[in-house]
C-alpha cells in the first residue's frame, strides 16, 4: 500500500546519496511510497519501475543495484522471496501509527538498516515487544541503527575526509582510472584540512574532484594493445603493394603503345615496310 512520506533536509547533502545517478537518487526518494513502516518494500523491479518511473526510458534493474552499491537500500532474501530494505528510514519518517508488512534481515547490517535480532522502541521512545503494537505486522518498528556517535568505522579516516569500507570501496569502483585512489584522497584531505570553507559538504566536492581526476587520467592513458593491429598493417602494405604494381603495370602498357604508334608513323613516312630480312 502507498503511503505518503516525508523528504528531510539531509537527505540532499546524504555522503551515498549525492554520489547516485539522478534517476537512482529519485528512485530512491520514490520507493519509500511504497514500503511499509520498518522500510522495507518488495524486490520487484518490474512493478517498481511501473510505480515510480512508468513513463522514463530506464532499466529499474540497474537503477535498485545503484542504490545497492551505494548502501542507500540492503537487498535480502527471506522464505526465498526478496526484499529491500532502505537506510536510515526509520530515522526520518515518524509514523503516528507504524506498521510492517515484510520481515527485516536476520543479519545485523548496521549503518542506518534495522534487522528483526534488536529490541527496539516504537516513534516515541518506549521498548515495544516482539509483536506487539496496531495493525497487523511480522515486526514491531525498529529505530535508526548505524551512525551513532563514536560507533561508525572508517576503512580511511584522515583530519577531513572519513570513508566507510563501503564508500571507499564504491570510490574505487566508480574511478579506477585512479591507480592509488588513497594518496589521492590522502592529497584532498590535506587541501581540505588547508580550505576550511570546502569543508562542509566535502564529500560532494571530494566526489566531484575524483570524478574529474578519473576523467584526466583515462585521457591521458596509453591506448591498449590491439590484437588485430599486425593484421590490418599487412593488409595496408598488401593494398599499397597491389597499387603499385596496377601502376607500373598501367605505365608499360603505355609506353608500349606509344612505341608502337611511333614505329608506325616512321614506315609510313618512309615507305617502307620491313621485311623479314630487314
Amino acid at each position: 500500500m502507498a503511503r505518503i512520506r516525508s523528504v528531510h533536509p539531509e537527505q540532499w547533502v546524504d555522503d551515498q546519496f549525492v554520489t547516485s545517478s539522478p534517476l537512482a537518487r529519485l528512485v530512491a526518494i520514490g520507493v519509500r511510497n511504497f514500503a511499509d513502516d520498518n522500510g522495507v518494500f518488495e524486490w520487484k523491479p518490474i512493478k517498481l519501475k511501473m510505480l515510480i518511473l512508468p513513463a522514463d526510458n530506464c532499466d529499474m534493474v540497474n537503477l535498485l543495484d545503484e542504490l545497492v552499491t551505494t548502501r542507500q537500500v540492503f537487498r535480502y532474501t527471506v522464505d526465498g522471496k526478496e526484499y529491500g530494505i532502505i537506510r536510515n528510514f526509520c530515522k526520518y519518517q515518524s509514523p503516528k501509527k507504524p506498521k510492517a508488512y515484510h520481515p527485516l534481515p536476520s543479519v545485523p547490517m548496521g549503518d542506518g538498516f534495522p534487522t528483526s535480532t534488536e529490541p527496539v522502541p516504537n516513534q516515541y521512545g518506549k521498548p515495544s515487544a516482539e509483536g506487539e503494537g496496531e495493525g497487523k505486522g511480522v515486526s514491531p518498528i525498529s529505530p535508526y541503527e548505524g551512525e551513532r556517535e563514536g560507533k561508525s568505522k572508517y576503512a580511511f579516516a584522515r583530519k577531513i575526509v572519513k570513508l566507510t569500507k563501503g564508500d571507499l570501496e564504491g570510490w574505487r569502483t566508480s574511478y579506477r582510472n585512479i591507480l592509488n585512489l588513497e594518496a589521492a584522497l590522502e592529497s584532498r584531505d590535506a587541501w581540505l584540512s588547508e580550505n576550511p570553507g570546502r569543508q562542509k559538504n566535502w564529500f560532494a566536492s571530494t566526489s566531484s574532484w575524483l570524478a574529474n581526476k578519473d576523467a584526466e587520467a583515462a585521457a591521458n592513458a596509453p591506448a591498449p594493445p590491439d590484437p588485430d593491429a599486425e593484421a590490418r598493417r599487412a593488409a595496408r602494405e598488401a593494398e599499397k603493394r597491389r597499387k603499385e604494381d596496377e601502376e607500373i603495370a598501367r605505365v608499360t602498357r603505355m609506353h608500349e603503345e606509344i612505341e608502337k604508334r611511333e614505329l608506325e608513323r616512321a614506315i609510313r613516312e618512309c615507305g617502307q615496310i620491313p621485311t623479314e630480312d630487314d
